[in-house]
């Protein structure tokens, strides 16, 4: 109980503190209290984090205490010490930005878009929720967490994409600038979406090296670079006879591709290939495009003793 009592005491300082210094950071800049979107976006989320914060005491503290924990910690990458340091500045500037915009106005946003921000925003949050209720292990930095027992999370959210929670992000920091009428917040917003998009890769080597399960994971998620719909991926793998399935396994993870969208089209091959078919077509019988030439980093990679011919062409539609 006690430990309860202590966690929700800083969990009432830390977000007291946080929305202070968020506010701060608008009415500023913007030279006057009288901005009633930014006081919507203070209260939801000063509120919403107390009322998540509670449900959290109950169901997960763990978790809670270890998302208290500070921004940059020992265990912590290098490269992930690097984002924080810049991702803090960048996000103190967006917020200056918009206070000024709210001050000059610069953007003159309709109050449509200013409703289609809120909602955004509460997206976002209700995505950070889900995450969290999810993933017992969603720590605001990235690390191995061994101690708490670290697995691969696959399923809710992470069985649609890897990164939700920066799915999440990018709705909130677009929503946010779009609640509070600022075209040139919603103008950074590209900047966060870069940043994030590099905090993945850091992530996701992280966890390929330190977490058992997790490069599984990656070839079997249901996200991939393509196919569109309406669009055929085709890929031919030649394995030669006797190459082990081992090495056929680690070459289907490394392929652009999403496993759960394909299936094996069994037509016998005279070079011993095979065919992966994208669900989206429902004929077999598909010409084959001439095969794009792999990249040198793409023949690098190439386990030795398979060769891989791929393209991702459209091909004219079955119908």
């Amino acid at each position: 109980m006690d430990d309860k009592r202590d966690l929700i005491r800083r969990l009432m300082t830390q977000n007291t503190v946080w929305i202070t210094v968020l506010g701060a950071l608008l009415f500023i800049p913007a030279g006057s209290l009288h901005w009633p979107a930014a006081w919507l976006f203070l209260v939801t989320l000063g509120g919403l984090g107390i009322v998540g914060g509670f449900w959290f005491v109950q169901i997960n503290p763990g978790l809670l205490t270890e998302r208290m924990r500070p921004m940059i910690q020992k265990d912590q990458p290098k490269a992930d010490k690097l984002f924080i340091i810049v991702f803090g500045p960048v996000a103190m500037i967006w917020l200056i930005v918009m206070g000024l915009d709210e001050r000059y106005q610069w953007s003159g946003m309709g109050s449509g878009f200013q409703v289609l921000g809120f909602a955004l925003f509460i997206l976002s949050l209700a995505i950070s929720f889900w995450v969290m209720r999810e993933n017992t292990f969603a720590a605001p930095v990235v690390k191995i967490q061994a101690e708490r027992g670290h697995q691969v999370v696959r399923t809710g959210p992470y069985a649609l994409v890897r990164h939700p929670m920066y799915s999440g992000a990018i709705f909130f920091f677009l929503g946010v600038s779009l609640l509070l009428g600022s075209w040139w917040g919603a103008a950074i917003t590209p900047i966060f979406i870069g940043l994030f998009a590099g905090r993945a890769v850091i992530e996701e080597r992280t966890l390929i090296a330190g977490l058992p399960g997790y490069r599984d994971y990656i070839g079997k998620s249901a996200t991939g670079w393509c196919p569109e719909s309406g669009s055929v991926m085709l890929c031919l793998i030649r394995v030669p006879q006797g190459a082990s399935n081992v090495r056929y396994e680690d070459l289907h993870r490394r392929l652009p591709l999403r496993p759960s969208a394909l299936r094996m089209h069994d037509e016998p091959r005279d070079d011993n290939g095979m065919q992966l078919l994208d669900l989206y077509q429902e004929r077999t019988a598909l010409h084959i495009p001439a095969a794009a030439k792999l990249s040198a980093q793409g023949r690098r990679r190439q386990p030795q003793g398979i060769s891989v011919q791929q393209t991702c062409d459209p091909a004219p539609a079955l119908h």
